[in-house]
């Protein structure tokens, strides 16, 4: 009974979000949140680590937000990867839109190399590994952004059942101390921090990731040039410094 519970509040929630795509989604998806500057506790064994302020995307980019960049610059490929399991993501390669109804959508089959063209045309940069995990955990080492609990209205996990991406923002229940939304599931997140030679740190997991890998401290790692339906990126902005990690 309850995951039917939670399955049809999250029904509510996901109708909501797709209608409000409909007039032009009222809410400003552009909004950035500032994360003051001082330590917070970082990593799964939550040790003191000192950022300074920073600014970063309240929202995931959205398929509406990477179109203008699109517009902006005709001979940049559109998200698009030949494959059946790509094909409810897939855009229009000769009108160069995105898949209908899906503005407010966060962008995917997006490769780290996209997000930073997106982010170098926007004038803003990609979060580093620890800007992330601040914007997402708060100083206190919570486990998701909410708190230690997870719930499955909080956020679009694999344990919802929901199954695919949903519009930003569709889990306010689900955010962060300062306000930022779907830092926890619906799509993992490039990072501006590098593994090692290879890899690109990613953050938050995804629609297709269970709650465990959703956690705030929780780290994968990609190639860069990997495009896929669950990994899409936000922008920062301020002081950056890249870091690596050990």
């Amino acid at each position: 009974m309850k995951r039917k519970l939670c399955s049809a509040k999250n029904g509510l929630l996901i109708s909501a979000g797709i209608a409000l795509a409909y007039p032009g989604d009222p809410r400003d998806l552009e909004a950035m949140v500032e994360i003051p500057a001082g330590e917070f506790l970082h990593g799964e064994d939550k040790q003191p680590f000192t950022l300074e302020r920073f600014k970063i995307g309240k929202y995931p980019v959205t398929n509406a937000q990477y179109k203008r960049f699109l517009d902006a610059n005709p001979r940049y490929p559109v998200p698009y990867v030949d494959a059946d399991w790509a094909r409810p993501y897939n855009w229009d390669r000769e009108k160069r839109t995105y898949p209908e109804d899906k503005a407010n959508y966060p962008v995917v089959l997006v490769h780290w190399e996209d997000a930073q063209a997106y982010c170098q045309w926007a004038g803003k940069r990609l979060p580093t590994e620890q800007e992330w995990e601040k914007a997402a955990r708060g100083t206190d080492g919570r486990e998701w952004p909410w708190g230690d609990e997870f719930s499955n209205d909080k956020a679009n996990t694999r344990d919802g059942g929901i199954g695919h991406t949903t519009p930003v923002g569709c889990y306010p229940g689900g955010a962060s101390p300062y306000g930022c939304l779907d830092m926890a599931g619906n799509v993992w997140e490039w990072t501006a921090t590098s593994r090692d030679e290879d890899t690109k740190v990613v953050c938050g997991g995804s629609w297709f990731s269970v709650s465990e890998n959703a956690r705030c401290a929780y780290r994968d790692w990609l190639y860069p040039d990997l495009r896929s339906h669950f990994v899409g990126f936000r922008i920062a902005e301020s002081q950056l410094t890249v870091y690596s990690r050990q």
